[in-house]
């Protein structure tokens, strides 16, 4: 029955999106824990923001909440931009907001979510390159946009690779 109600396109499934995402925070959201992650002398831009943040545990809690919910729904927007799935529902938020929520150290602030914005903003510049002639901007920004990312938490650096590629198997040289 959840299916099919998330299989739809009404924009009432955007409140049981919000609704199922924040029960999966609640427990959270009443006894923040402190973040744990071991990054915070390694990753430059992360310390920083970490410091700034530090003195709050509940802002924590909540900022990566409203991140993960930012992150479904720019899924949602990749998919009806780039027509990745036929079908235009929520399913996808509401997947990707579970799985995350289901994870215990993303249900804090983490490098993971911080950089995650620019992993898919890269996945969106590297979709526009298709049947383009001259995309070297969408390249470019996309590497950029990786290199950022990995500012935040360094394994995204691995996503260079991908990078290269997505470029053989959707352009031609």
């Amino acid at each position: 029955m959840l299916a099919t109600i998330l299989k739809s396109n009404h924009s009432f499934v955007i409140i049981i999106v919000l609704i199922i995402g924040t029960a999966l925070w609640g427990f959270t959201l009443l006894e923040p824990p402190m973040p744990s992650f071991g990054y915070i002398n390694e990753m430059p831009i992360y310390t920083y923001i970490f410091q700034l943040l530090s003195k709050n545990k509940i802002l924590f809690v909540i900022i990566s909440f409203a991140i993960v919910l930012t992150q479904g729904f720019l899924l949602i927007g990749l998919n009806k931009k780039h027509i990745l799935i036929s079908n235009r529902t929520f399913l996808h938020a509401f997947f990707y907001i579970f799985i995350t929520g289901s994870i215990i150290l993303t249900q804090t602030f983490s490098p993971v979510l911080l950089g995650g914005f620019f992993i898919f903003y890269a996945i969106d510049f590297l979709f526009r390159t298709y049947r383009i002639d001259y995309a070297l901007n969408e390249i470019y920004m996309s590497g950029f946009l990786i290199a950022i990312a990995s500012f935040f938490w360094a394994p995204f650096v691995y996503f260079i690779i991908l990078l290269f590629i997505s470029l053989i198997i959707m352009r031609t040289f």
